[in-house]
């Protein structure tokens, strides 16, 4: 993030820090307005408003207060839920600018056409909408992609895991069919020899045929 007084600074999770040395910047490069460029305000809806409910209520309030002609405005939101306990809200802080004061500061500062212009409002930014959305939507495409991605590869593989069990009870089946069919094929030679003795013993037991007598 490119400061008014011409420094650098290097916003995170963590929060906002100066750049260290040549430290590489990676991500969305974005310049912060001089508070003398910016009018902020602040909306309190009730209950969980939702975003476009949000930018609803403060186009019409930029409509009213804001004293530059409409072509000439840029304004952004941030949206801050809060909970008092059961009487939920919204809290929506929102900054104004004059594009061509906007157009003249980036100028001044030599910065890239897809930069965001921020405001510094109650500490933390308000990013304007029309300047470097594009590159913000394609890195959160990105992004979803990437989730999306992973989700997929995760759900694959509790799908494998589940079928491993399933798997393995179907090769333990065809080992026993395998087992069973190769012990019936090394036990056929001795099954038929015993039959056949079996058949031998059961003719040695039949009674002799009576001999006739002479006349």
């Amino acid at each position: 993030m490119h400061q008014p007084d011409g420094s650098v600074a290097i916003m995170s999770p963590a929060g906002l820090r100066p750049q260290r040395g040549d430290e590489p910047v990676s991500g969305l490069t974005a310049i912060l307005l001089p508070d003398e460029l910016v009018l902020s305000a602040s909306l309190r809806l009730p209950g969980n408003a939702s975003y476009e409910e949000c930018q609803q209520a403060v186009a019409l309030a930029v409509q009213a207060d804001c004293p530059f002609p409409p072509e000439d405005t840029a304004w952004g939101v941030r949206i801050d839920p809060m909970d008092h306990g059961a009487a939920s809200s919204t809290l929506v802080r929102y900054a104004m600018a004059a594009r061509g004061h906007v157009a003249r500061h980036c100028a001044e500062r030599h910065m890239p056409p897809d930069a965001e212009v921020w405001a510094w409002v109650e500490g933390a930014p308000v990013v304007l909408d029309g300047y470097g959305e594009h590159r913000r939507h394609r890195i959160r495409r990105q992004r979803l992609l990437q989730v999306s991605g992973l989700v997929a590869l995760f759900l694959l593989l509790l799908v494998a895991l589940a079928a491993v069990p399933v798997l393995h009870r179907r090769q333990q089946a065809f080992d026993a069919q395998n087992d069973y069919q190769a012990l019936a094929s090394r036990a056929a030679p001795a099954a038929a020899a015993r039959e056949a003795l079996r058949a031998r013993q059961c003719a040695y037991r039949r009674p002799a045929p009576a001999c006739r007598g002479a006349a």
